[in-house]
């Protein structure tokens, strides 16, 4: 990795630690589940710009799985539902470029 995007990816993965460490501390809290899957997101695109596909596969499959669980938990809920199709967008986006 180019020594930019290492850093960069420390300072997502950083990012998305403090998140989970947070959610951790309330998991009950939804924000907290929405502020670590947007993380896991940008770390996962992160990895992707990086040409680290399995690094990015594995966070943007742990964001698929908190945004399916808000989803589910709120099914009417229109953003819920868009962020977890981002999510899912950018998952198959990392299989595809990950092969």
């Amino acid at each position: 990795l180019a020594r930019e995007d290492a850093r960069a990816l420390e300072a997502f993965a950083r990012a998305a630690q403090l998140r989970r460490l947070a959610l951790q501390r309330d998991p009950k809290d939804g924000r907290l589940s929405r502020a670590l899957a947007a993380a896991l997101v940008k770390l996962g695109e992160a990895a992707l710009a990086a040409d680290a596909a399995d690094a990015a596969r594995e966070a943007l499959d742990e964001s698929v799985r908190l945004r399916l669980a808000l989803a589910e938990a709120a099914p009417e809920d229109p953003v819920a539902l868009s962020a977890l199709a981002t999510a899912l967008e950018r998952l198959g986006l990392a299989v595809v470029v990950g092969r």
